[in-house]
């Protein structure tokens, strides 16, 4: 949460020392509000303020088609996840696909990924060092992000052919 006394302090302070006023109680006043911006700075920052994001994985040279979504979208892909079959659950690093061309899709939010492994037809969850894999051969969860990418990032993207 903002601690907004300190805010306020703090706005107080640079306004103080804006119209030329600078005595000894507004130096001390300014360096002490300095903290309160870095503070303040740190909670805009934060992970507490950024949303998730998705980004279509192309090995192309070029940078990855990307979007931001909402935090109810995130919870509605996870809960699509949730409904597939085959979950496997292992302990360790996940390293992304590594083949050229189009790969799949990738969703971030704080300290989780969710993957969309097209070769594979795998979604996977990815928290530190667990990752849960499940089979979508449907491709429910690659639909899920093309019609997240045009509805979020304005972005109609094209699943390359193989």
């Amino acid at each position: 949460m903002i601690n907004h006394h300190c805010f306020d302090d703090f706005f107080l302070s640079f306004v103080t020392l804006s119209i030329g006023r600078t005595d000894n109680i507004t130096k001390k006043m300014s360096s002490k509000y300095f903290f309160c911006l870095i503070y303040l700075l740190n909670f805009i920052m934060s992970d507490t303020n950024k949303r998730p994001t998705g980004r279509m994985m192309i090995y192309s040279g070029r940078p990855d088609p990307q979007w931001t979504m909402t935090n109810d979208d995130w919870n509605e892909l996870n809960k699509l996840i949730e409904t597939l079959s085959g979950k496997v659950e292992y302990q360790g690093i996940f390293d992304e696909p590594s083949m050229l061309g189009y790969r799949g899709f990738v969703s971030d939010w704080k300290d989780e990924q969710i993957y969309y492994i097209a070769r594979e037809k795998q979604a996977v969850k990815v928290k530190t060092n667990l990752f849960i894999v499940y089979n979508d051969p449907l491709k429910s969860v690659e639909i899920w992000f093309l019609n997240n990418a045009k509805k979020n990032g304005n972005l109609d993207l094209q699943i390359p052919e193989n």
